[in-house]
């Protein structure tokens, strides 16, 4: 029978939990580069919508942010929604539709869906090449 584990001390916790905020804005940083290289540094909705090339603002997360659950090292596999392709570039004028209920937002985002999946099946930055890692069952 394995003895129990104290309780870490304040001072463990905190570093445990800066630990872990700066892998996974790491992990984010690193997911948002991959997403600007596959759509260019363009918005995705207007490249899809209307065949613009409007420069980006910023990384949208399709379906919101990860929260880190446990310790160890970041598994993709768990943390999908920071996966490069769950994110999409916008600009300012495209970005508040999602997320303020404009037109088309329905409670699954549908249409948002639609064009994360377009940008993911045939980028806009056609030389974009990145093997997506399967995420093995074990």
């Amino acid at each position: 029978m394995s003895q129990p584990c104290p309780k870490p001390s304040k001072g463990a916790a905190k570093e445990h939990r800066q630990d872990a905020s700066a892998q996974i804005k790491k992990l984010r940083g690193e997911q948002a580069q991959l997403a600007i290289a596959r759509d260019g540094g363009y918005c995705v909705l207007h490249w899809f919508a209307a065949h613009e090339l409007v420069p980006y603002d910023e990384v949208h997360h399709v379906y919101g942010r990860a929260k880190r659950k446990a310790s160890g090292p970041l598994d993709l596999g768990e943390y999908w929604r920071e996966h490069y392709t769950s994110l999409i570039c916008v600009c300012r004028y495209c970005h508040p539709q999602p997320i303020n209920g404009k037109p088309g937002s329905s409670a699954k985002l549908a249409w948002v869906e639609e064009y994360l999946r377009k940008a993911n099946a045939t980028p806009i930055n056609r030389g974009f090449q990145h093997e997506i890692k399967k995420v093995s069952a074990d």
